[in-house]
């Protein structure tokens, strides 16, 4: 009897492991169930440092940053898709010890997973798919043959409908400028803005006068000033008594003075054709209302110039724009060389020192320091003396260092030459006209009290009635998984966060681990919640029976090891883009902080925390130590603008320049340009 029990048992197993392998088996030798899939995905998961393909991002800091060409990317739209590897277990180590069992440890020491990867799987799409070369918008001419209209009796007023009906030599506008500027002539019994029987009046003079002013603004003024009225503004007056040809100037200043206005209010790209990580509506003009205005403007050049955006970050890079165009003569590079420590000889302590007195860092009494301290049999040539790295030249080093975000070392070191030296002249006079351009596609009114994160910059800054009263430091998408550009307004702050695991980690991620330890969720925390909500444990679930439609939710609680952190910022968005800790705290440390699947990660989330509900650092913690999750919803909505400047002012106002880590600043220039040539 006991012979037959024992086959009666191994035929039971051995169905039991055929019911269990064949629908794994039948998908394929590439399945990712499949044992042979487990081990590559482990030897990736080796191979890789920071997502899982070789790339170690952990290496991505200051200085000159040669960056690959982004890969295809993952949307964070409901078309994404999925590319999900685990950051470097370093990265993921809590600075609040745990403890851990025994079997805990033996599975996993330190393991940790991105909270933010896309949550479905497909193929690889980028959101700059599609985006090529930078279309501008069809221009047209300023013509309509279909106009007829009851004629005016002007005979001037006669000349400009004609003009605008059968014009030869028509100005191009895009069919929106066209329509406009004819439905204000109609309004205005096509009476003209600019000319008088006798030439060009003074208000066109006056408008003339700041079109030629476009460079100050970053524009080209060759774009608004054809040579016909290039020489009106330089005092011409046009052909008197010649209404068809003073109808033919009318409609060409309109059309320039419209293009400016547009320009320099709303921007000559329109940032949604530039790239798919781009969800901006620049601020629109209304052109007819902006003829009314200036049809009543005794000074139309002071309405024109007040188009230009408000904020006083643009008036700092007007202004530095200003100053770059007008220096003769281009600094003297720091010449590269061997380390200088406090106390040593080198003859580029002068021009360090020279440096650091231009740029604020060293008083005139501290740049004479190297004439103090010598021993009195001291015989060096006073030359010599002057070439040593004094202590007062030292700390102004280590200031400097602090604000260029490298190592603070007071000596003179290749990070430091290489600081000091920055970008050319001309690349930063490049930066600000491109950065100007992205100002105009913020919105007028930001919010009185508002957040606003610089990407490029990897900072975070609160602004209230344009002062920046606290700002932090932020960690943003990869190259390859960009953060968004878009605004939006907070409205949650959730304390002790769950985080959620999406699907796709479960399957590509997790399920690996499972087939060595099928306790790998329970030991690590994790809870396993099934259809009805209610928790089994991991080991119950025949995971690999479902393939990547996993039934079961899986998420971590609150706690220190939680991959959102203690606090999660929410201003819901179609990009599912949040703000919240980490534990992850070391990669603050880096000078450049791209390591997110597009989410924000912020260094001192507590303090946010206070500034946005108003509440007291006690009560912050209060809600914390509690260890209850729970959602906050914020009295007064906040506007949030995340956005994408390669030059922008720090807190005092100084202008600072940013590594363009994501090669937003190429494809900008190339559409400026593009921009001009179809102007022309």
């Amino acid at each position: 009897m006991k012979l037959p029990g024992f086959i009666a048992m191994a035929v039971v197993g051995g169905i039991s492991y055929v019911a269990l392998v064949a629908p794994v088996t039948a998908k394929g030798k590439d399945n990712w169930l499949t044992q042979q899939a487990f081990k590559r995905a482990q030897q990736q998961d080796i191979e890789g440092q920071g997502d899982g393909s070789g790339n170690d991002f952990s290496t991505f800091d200051s200085g000159e940053q040669m960056l690959e060409e982004p890969q295809l990317f993952v949307p964070r739209r409901k078309s994404r898709t999925f590319g999900f590897t685990s950051l470097p277990d370093e990265e993921w180590q809590s600075q609040e010890p745990q403890v851990l069992t025994p079997r805990q440890r033996a599975v996993s020491e330190d393991d940790g997973f991105d909270p933010e990867p896309d949550q479905s799987v497909g193929e690889l799409k980028s959101p700059d798919a599609g985006f090529g070369t930078y279309q501008p918008p069809k221009l047209v001419a300023l013509i309509d043959s279909n106009l007829n209209p009851e004629a005016p009796p002007d005979p001037l007023a006669q000349a400009v409908l004609q003009q605008l009906r059968v014009g030869t030599g028509a100005p191009k506008v895009t069919d929106q400028q066209r329509d406009m500027i004819i439905r204000f002539y109609r309004i205005a019994e096509f009476r003209p803005l600019w000319v008088t029987p006798q030439g060009i009046s003074d208000r066109a003079k006056l408008a003339l006068s700041q079109l030629a002013k476009a460079e100050d603004d970053g524009l080209n003024a060759d774009e608004y000033l054809p040579p016909r009225l290039a020489a009106l503004g330089a005092g011409n007056a046009g052909q008197t008594g010649d209404f068809p040809a003073l109808a033919a100037l009318e409609i060409d200043l309109t059309a320039a003075t419209v293009r400016y206005a547009e320009h320099l209010h709303s921007g000559r790209i329109v940032p949604n054709r530039l790239s798919g990580y781009y969800d901006l509506t620049p601020p629109a003009l209304n052109i007819v209302q902006l003829l009314y205005a200036l049809s009543d403007e005794n000074s139309p050049q002071h309405y024109l110039a007040a188009l230009a955006p408000p904020h006083p970050a643009y008036a700092v890079m007007k202004a530095e724009l200003a100053r770059l165009r007008s220096s003769q003569t281009a600094e003297n590079p720091v010449p590269e060389g061997e380390r200088v420590k406090p106390g040593e000889r080198d003859a580029r302590v002068l021009i360090v020192r020279e440096r650091m007195l231009r740029l604020g860092y060293l008083s005139e009494d501290g740049t004479l320091a190297w004439m103090l301290g010598h021993a009195p049999e001291d015989s060096l040539p006073v030359g010599e003396y002057e070439m040593v790295l004094d202590e007062e030249l030292s700390k102004a080093l280590k200031a400097f260092q602090n604000y260029a975000d490298i190592k603070q070392t007071g000596s003179i070191d290749q990070a430091t030459v290489a600081a000091l030296n920055g970008p050319s002249k001309e690349e930063n006079l490049a930066k600000l006209v491109m950065n100007m351009e992205r100002m105009r596609w913020l919105p007028r009114d930001l919010g009185r009290r508002h957040i606003l994160v610089n990407e490029a910059a990897s900072e975070l800054q609160l602004i209230d009635a344009s002062n920046v009263i606290w700002n932090t430091k932020v960690i943003v998408g990869k190259p390859e998984t960009q953060t968004y550009v878009f605004s939006d307004q907070m409205e949650t702050v959730v304390f002790n966060p769950y985080w959620n695991v999406p699907k796709s980690i479960v399957a590509h991620e997790m399920l690996p681990k499972l087939s060595e330890n099928p306790y790998y969720l329970d030991d690590n925390g994790y809870e396993v919640l099934d259809t009805q909500g209610q928790r089994i444990s991991s080991s119950a679930v025949d995971w690999w029976s479902y393939g990547e439609a996993i039934p079961f939710d899986v998420r971590q609680p609150p706690g220190n090891e939680n991959a959102l952190g203690r606090i999660k910022f929410l201003f819901p968005n179609s990009h599912d883009i949040y703000m919240h800790d980490t534990p992850a705290k070391k990669l603050f440390a880096k000078a450049t902080r791209a390591f997110s699947h597009g989410c924000v990660r912020v260094e001192n989330p507590r303090k946010l925390a206070e500034y946005v509900l108003g509440w007291d650092q006690s009560r912050i913690d209060e809600a914390i130590e509690s260890g209850q999750n729970s959602d906050v919803k914020i009295s007064a909505p906040l506007p949030v603008h995340l956005n994408y400047f390669t030059a922008w002012p720090d807190a005092n106002g100084h202008l600072n320049y940013y590594p363009d880590i994501y090669k937003r600043d190429a494809r900008l220039e190339k559409a400026l340009s593009t921009v001009t040539v179809a102007s022309n």
